[in-house]
């Protein structure tokens, strides 16, 4: 079928001889508009132009590829394996021989211009074409956790979108057009990068010095740190056994149902930034709070659902971890619905004070074929009463956990 060669460009670098040989070997050469001018500027051009193809979809790339036989040639930008179409072709197309040849990456050029070393930087694309590891919204705790961090812009995700998410006291690096004749790298501040007029592509490069000292704990958020109405809130002591038996995974999917203020959710959160978290809440104050905590408590993207479970689970992404905090009535119907969709070594944790609730909540585990292991919590702290304290006690609260 022949190979497929990945071969990397960089705006200003020469084209190795290497490179001009592999293009008057093969049959095609793809190129995206972009990089198809870039390709134009190289002396050896008018040798292998009847060759090159200009192609912007990379669906249709990989398609078309798969189509030829004998050996073909697809340019990148810099180093294809650094969020390129490498990594795509590698896995996609099966039984063919795919070298890869990088060119220097933007990021590499963009730290260099800087003069800053980028080993201990964390790498975040908002690149329009790539799947975003996070939105925007992340911003804040990512700065909390990072000290330095380089991004990817792209499409809507502009460096002024993208500054006003950062916290005051960051410095910011924006490197412009690397490698062309009008390059150009500013060393500024969150608040000014609105008013600044910036060519793509671009790059960013954000220090944050006060990462590591963050104003919301990973774990150990307290009760008067959340908006809530009515009282309603996870205890804090309950919270953490919550946590615990859940047993979070780094990535995955969280419904928190029965949200209430969102603490569990926005506390899980925080403790595994990979999660994706779905407060699920049908009172329309409540919901209002869950998103205003996540922000104020920089849990990033959550996404909050106004509705009543489980028909507010339509649509939604199937979880590995549930914690149910309430559901009223609908408990029963709830638990049927997520032992039905909860994805393999899923685990369920459910939280109830009455004994009807709980009653209810065995039956449907048992009615579904599982066994829920149950923990009773039982909590009290000291209040003061006249010049000593004495200990109050809390509601107790009942736990249950399944792992499916």
């Amino acid at each position: 079928m022949g190979r497929i060669y990945v071969i990397g460009i960089s705006p200003g670098s020469p084209l190795p001889e290497e490179i001009k040989e592999v293009f008057l070997r093969v049959k095609r050469i793809f190129a995206s508009e972009r990089l198809y001018e870039l390709l134009k500027g190289y002396e050896s051009f008018s040798l292998y132009m009847e060759k090159a193809a200009l192609i912007n979809n990379v669906d249709k790339t990989i398609s078309t590829i798969k189509a030829i036989r004998g050996d073909v040639a697809v340019i990148a930008s810099g180093d294809p394996m650094f969020f390129g179409i490498g990594k795509r072709i590698t896995e996609e197309v099966r039984g063919r021989e795919v070298l890869i040849y990088p060119a220097l990456s933007s990021l590499q050029l963009a730290f260099s211009r800087a003069g800053l070393s980028w080993h201990d930087a964390y790498i975040v694309s908002f690149h329009g074409s790539q799947k975003r590891q996070w939105p925007v919204a992340d911003l804040p705790l990512l700065c909390e956790r990072h000290e330095k961090l380089a991004i990817l812009t792209g499409g809507e995700n502009t460096p002024a979108r993208i500054a006003s998410s950062l916290p005051r006291g960051s410095t910011i690096w924006i490197a412009e057009r690397l490698g062309h004749e009008d390059e150009r790298v500013r060393k500024t501040a969150p608040a000014k990068v609105q008013r600044m007029k910036i060519k793509e592509p671009n790059i960013m490069i954000v220090q944050n010095p006060n990462a590591g000292k963050a104003s919301a704990p990973a774990l150990g958020l307290r009760e008067n740190e959340f908006r809530r109405t009515e009282g309603l809130i996870t205890k804090d002591e309950v919270r953490a056994v919550v946590l615990h038996k859940l047993r979070l995974p780094l990535r995955g999917v969280l419904w928190d149902v029965g949200a209430g203020s969102g603490s569990v959710g926005i506390e899980a959160r925080r403790l595994a930034p990979g999660l994706e978290v779905y407060s699920i809440e049908q009172n329309v104050e409540r919901a209002k709070n869950i998103s205003q905590n996540a922000i104020s408590l920089k849990a990033g993207d959550i996404t909050v659902i106004t509705g009543k479970a489980p028909a507010a689970f339509k649509g939604l992404p199937a979880p590995d971890r549930v914690f149910i905090g309430g559901s009223g009535a609908a408990l029963p119907a709830v638990i049927a619905h997520v032992i039905g969709h909860i994805n393999r070594d899923g685990i369920i944790v459910a939280t109830a004070i009455t004994i009807e609730s709980i009653e209810a909540a065995m039956a449907a585990f048992k009615k579904a074929g599982q066994s829920p292991e149950l923990t009773q919590v039982s909590v009290s702290r000291s209040q003061k009463v006249g010049k000593g304290n004495y200990m109050k006690a809390l509601n107790p609260v009942f736990i249950l956990k399944v792992a499916i």
